[in-house]
């Protein structure tokens, strides 16, 4: 079992397949507000897991962002990625293991290179 993504994920290839990138960027947009609000059956959105199942919806935004900006809209992808550093900071509450944080901080690196913000390489540095 993965996790619960209602199928956006799917969709979210699919559209890529098509070159529709800013279609692409709603469905994993939508992907990742689903598994950040209920990963799986078993697993609580805000706690630590063994298998960081909660990454895979701040993946979701991370691919949401590069979808917009290959689409050509930095603010889209710009907004995600500071959607993501929000969430990755606040999943870091309840996260006490440094590899969880320091994965954590690296989404936050991640983000940052998407949302073409500044700071990108003292980000990827404090992650190390």
């Amino acid at each position: 079992m993965s996790t619960q993504d209602g199928g956006h994920r799917d969709a979210a290839v699919a559209a890529i397949a098509d070159r529709e990138y800013e279609r692409a960027g709603d469905e994993y947009t939508r992907a990742g507000w689903r598994v950040l609000a209920d990963p799986r059956p078993d697993v609580a959105p805000f706690e630590a897991d063994e298998k960081g199942w909660s990454g895979i919806g701040l993946g979701y935004l991370a691919a949401a962002g590069i979808c917009y900006a290959v689409d050509g809209s930095p603010t889209r992808a710009s907004r995600r990625a500071v959607e993501g550093i929000a969430v990755a900071r606040d999943l870091e509450n309840g996260f006490e293991h440094p590899v969880q944080r320091a994965c954590l901080a690296e989404f936050v690196a991640d983000f940052r290179a998407i949302g073409g913000m500044d700071g990108v390489a003292s980000a990827y540095e404090d992650a190390e």
